[in-house]
């Protein structure tokens, strides 16, 4: 990761998956179709900000946490605010490996995975007790990797309970952690209809992005 400099270090630092990586336009490291038109929303929100995102594709809280222990925190000065994003990977790891997704399977998953952000958390706190944290609300997404089809743009679908449930998890453990906050976003990606701007029923388009972007405008993005 690109360490803070002495004049000042880093402002903002946005950790996640996929869905955080293509605020730089990259998927897997890699220039994609995937994040077309997504870096000029992320100047347009955050690039008054000293900012560096540290989103890889396909991660799972497993890797993050591990890539947060090993050289993705600035060391010299104290980022002002955090933004994680991470958990669908492992929602889906979960639902292709238990076999039957019933409630007991998803409500378990949902309370290993909120464990898991709650240590990311905690250890970004152990290095810089000040910095604020955000830990964003899982997405609506499709299920497209398994289902195919059209029914794999559906919305509700076999993730929602899942999703829901983890959401619940997450917001339970942002209120009772210190410097942490939950946002969610997720209204924007689902409609009557459907599932609404997403490329490919998992990652948003640029209308997505814009609305990831908004709430940091509207609310201050270091408000307490």
């Amino acid at each position: 990761m690109q360490q803070d400099s002495p004049d000042g270090g880093i402002d903002l630092l946005f950790y996640g998956d996929s869905l955080t990586e293509l605020w730089r336009g990259t998927a897997w490291g890699y220039n994609s179709r995937l994040g077309g038109g997504i870096p000029a929303v992320f100047s347009r929100y955050f690039g008054q900000y000293r900012s560096v995102v540290c989103g890889s594709g396909g991660d799972t809280t497993a890797n993050l946490w591990w890539r947060i222990q090993n050289g993705e925190l600035p060391r010299n000065h104290q980022p002002k605010l955090a933004v994680v994003m991470i958990g669908a990977n492992d929602l889906t790891a979960a639902y292709v490996q238990c076999g039957t997704w019933d409630q007991s399977s998803y409500y378990n998953a949902a309370a290993n995975i909120a464990q898991q952000v709650s240590g990311i958390v905690g250890t970004i706190h152990a290095s810089w007790p000040g910095t604020r944290v955000i830990v964003m609300g899982i997405l609506p997404r499709g299920t497209d990797y398994w289902d195919g089809g059209s029914a794999s743009r559906n919305w509700p679908n076999v993730l929602t309970p899942a999703i829901n449930a983890l959401n619940n998890a997450l917001q339970e453990m942002a209120s009772a952690t210190s410097m942490t906050s939950y946002l969610y976003c997720g209204a924007a990606f689902s409609s009557g209809s459907g599932l609404a701007n997403l490329q490919d029923g998992q990652h948003p388009n640029v209308a997505g992005y814009e609305a990831l972007g908004q709430p940091y405008a509207l609310g201050g993005l270091f408000a307490a």
